[in-house]
């Protein structure tokens, strides 16, 4: 729990930008919330993401429409090894998002330049949207 915590410091360090002050963050961001269409899913991926406990850590979203910009994950390193129940979960989420069209970043507990991507990943969903 506490690399989300320090995600989330980095993403609020993020958002006092002032070319990012139309983008505000929410934390835990169920995915039944946030898929609208469910024809582009499968049926595993479709219970999945209508489970009301399957979520998203942070959702960047424009404050005005509430349109999503960007998903952030934050993956702990042992926890989503390849080839884990969680690894799966974690693919479910990728297509599902890529689907909906809401890029997704995923963050490991055990890499660096965390601010950097998240600031690079955010510049270029605001540019294409």
């Amino acid at each position: 729990m506490g690399e989300e915590y320090l995600a989330y410091a980095v993403i609020q360090n993020i958002l006092q930008k002032a070319e990012f002050s139309f983008v505000d963050c929410a934390a835990y961001v169920a995915l039944v919330n946030l898929v609208k269409d469910y024809s582009m899913l499968t049926e595993e991926e479709t219970t999945y993401a209508r489970n009301p406990l399957t979520h998203i850590d942070f959702l960047l979203f424009r404050w005005m429409d509430k349109s999503p910009l960007l998903a952030v994950e934050v993956d702990g390193a042992t926890f989503h090894a390849a080839g884990s129940v969680q690894a799966n979960r974690d693919e479910k989420k990728n297509r599902i998002f890529e689907q909906c069209g809401i890029p997704l970043l995923r963050l490991r507990t055990d890499g660096s330049g965390e601010e950097e991507r998240i600031e690079q990943t955010l510049r270029s969903a605001v540019s294409n949207s």
